[in-house]
């Protein structure tokens, strides 16, 4: 199999640990928890039956992990509907494990379709978009892929080696004829046990074992069935394909300074990076303006933080102008950055390499899902980068003379019931005054990592605003959420939303796989409409997010909320709905 050529990440590897999902697994008819899986229709022969809410099969092996999924509808007005994803099988074969999957439908109310799994810029082209998280070796694990698929697009989401998940919504009391199942194949992962990542915007499962040379047999075969894409229809007998491409990422963090330099971190490597727009003029190698000002406080950071170490200088560009263009500048800027610090540091024991990565490493997406720019993206990853060993204790932060905009600040507001604690985020620009409720439901512990958990609905409460985030994903004054990285750019999306710590003045970004893809709602499962009910959303973070003395949850640049988000840790919403 092929390995894709992602960029050579230099960003942080995090172990997760008990990912926190609002998950149950089973283990017999009573799955340890209390709750019994008998169905409340007994039938020796098979079919469907009610278990626990949703119709399924009693002839179907007990979920290794399941996972509820609730979302607004427009159905009847507005409500909630509801599904429920499972994991029926999780099995390696050689270099190569198998997902099967259950998506099932609740006995009343409205239901959700199985199209929630997918992502990218066509919602609709009806794969399922599912990702396994390896904590224990710190990889985000995507699934197999064609040999044709650009691996480099977001419409990566659009292809894997897997079968179809093609259902609507439904209404009231709708019940399914048949059973769906679904399977998708990746690459194995180096651990025993490892998280399932469902959709875009759904938290992912409890951890679950990785079987060996235990195959899934569909026990309720007639009853349960697969979409599969192929003349036969049939599950195929082995797993992924010798020509697929492999996706397998490491954890990935970021925590910019307030005052404009960032960090990333990898295996105990630090990359301390400087905006290439504040060292020289665009197209251009030579030094420019305050940029030896600024270089002089990376050389005081280097000092303290780098003593007796090999760096390597890196250059780097965005994807505008040719490739080649784009090496060759990257090349000449970090031999611009070594001339100059090397002679300051020559009594350090430092020694110096450069570096030229061009437009091939970017820390975010380029472009949008639907191949708009994103200018905010591109400007992060034009950049000069020194990468090294950490042998200090000092600052890392380097003065750039950037500046965070400034943020207006966001009023409290009474919080439904269950809600932690709930704030307005006003929509930004001129053209439009729709203000958000957000909502905290969630603040928990996840290894090395936190997850925070919230949701937004309209702040008002008037009628679904359809297309309430269309229309203006270059625009991103007028966004809440800023333009979506890993989405369509108008979607909302935690890929803009951070933490930062009042007192150092960092800023930590939502955990990522090598940059490419989020531990994060990558794009919220309302889309682009708003509700009266709730829309959730997550994001995981670097646990010294919440370590500082004071927090502030930045959504974009709309909006700060000044929350004590370590008061809240291990405190969970109590089933509001909005």
């Amino acid at each position: 199999m092929t390995s894709i050529p992602f960029r050579r990440s230099l960003t942080g590897l995090f172990l997760i640990g008990a990912l926190l999902g609002a998950v149950g697994c089973s283990g017999g008819q009573d799955d340890g928890g209390g709750r019994d899986r008998s169905p409340d229709t007994t039938d020796a022969s098979g079919g469907i039956v009610d278990i626990d809410g949703y119709w399924s099969d009693a002839r179907l092996p007990d979920p290794l992990a399941e996972v509820e999924v609730q979302l607004p509808e427009p159905k009847a007005g507005e409500a909630l509907a509801t599904a429920k994803a499972q994991v029926l099988s999780l099995d390696r074969a050689g270099d190569s494990v198998r997902l099967v999957g259950a998506w099932l439908r609740p006995t009343s109310g409205l239901s959700l379709g199985s199209h929630e799994l997918t992502g990218g810029s066509d919602y609709f082209h009806q794969v399922p978009w599912v990702r396994l998280l390896d904590a224990q070796s710190g990889h985000l694990i995507e699934p197999l892929y064609g040999a044709e698929t650009d691996v480099a697009s977001n419409d990566r989401k659009n292809e894997c080696l897997c079968s179809r998940t093609t259902s609507k919504e439904q209404g009231e009391d709708f019940v399914p004829e048949e059973i769906e199942l679904f399977y998708a194949d990746f690459p194995a992962p180096a651990s025993q046990q490892v998280s399932v990542m469902f959709g875009e915007f759904i938290e992912p499962t409890d951890e679950i074992p990785v079987s060996e040379g235990q195959q899934f047999e569909n026990t309720a075969e007639g009853t349960a069935v697969f979409d599969i894409r192929s003349d036969s229809g049939a599950l195929p007998a082995g797993y992924g394909a010798e020509s697929a491409q492999r996706a397998v990422l490491p954890f990935a963090s970021r925590i910019r300074s307030v005052t404009g330099s960032s960090v990333n971190v990898e295996d105990e490597e630090t990359e301390l990076s400087l905006p290439a727009d504040v060292l020289f003029e665009v197209d251009s190698s030579e030094l420019d303006g305050e940029a030896e000002k600024v270089l002089d406080g990376a050389v005081d950071t280097l000092r303290t933080t780098a003593q007796r170490q090999e760096v390597v200088i890196a250059g780097h560009t965005d994807d505008q102008g040719e490739e080649d263009y784009n090496q060759t500048l990257s090349e000449k800027r970090a031999e611009t950055v070594r001339e100059y610090v090397e002679p300051k540091l020559a009594d350090a024991g430092l020694t110096f390499s450069t570096q030229g990565f061009g437009e091939t490493d970017p820390l975010a997406p380029n472009l949008t899902a639907d191949g708009k720019p994103n200018e905010d993206n591109r400007a992060l990853n034009r950049r000069v980068s020194f990468v090294y060993q950490p042998s200090g204790s000092g600052d890392l932060s380097v003065e750039t003379g950037e500046e965070l905009p400034e943020a207006p600040v966001m009023a409290g507001a009474e919080a439904p019931d269950g809600v932690l604690a709930s704030a307005i985020l006003e929509q930004p620009g001129d053209r439009g005054d729709t203000p958000l409720r957000i909502d905290l439901l969630e603040v928990a512990e996840a290894g090395d990592h936190v997850r925070v958990g919230y949701a937004f609905a309209m702040a008002d409460g008037g009628p679904i605003q359809r297309n309430l985030f269309y229309g203006s994903a270059l625009v991103k004054s007028h966004l809440h959420f800023g333009v979506n990285s890993f989405g369509l750019g108008q979607n909302p999306s935690s890929s803009n939303v951070t933490v930062i710590g009042t007192d150092s003045g960092q800023q930590y970004w939502p955990v990522t796989g090598d940059g490419v893809s989020c531990l994060c709602t990558e794009a919220a499962g309302t889309r682009g409409h708003g509700f009266t009910l709730s829309s959730p959303m997550f994001a995981y973070y670097p646990a010294a997010a919440i370590e500082e003395d004071g927090t502030v949850l930045r959504f974009a640049d709309s909006g700060e909320w000044e929350l004590d988000l370590e008061s809240y840790l291990g405190q969970q919403a109590t089933g509001a709905e909005g």
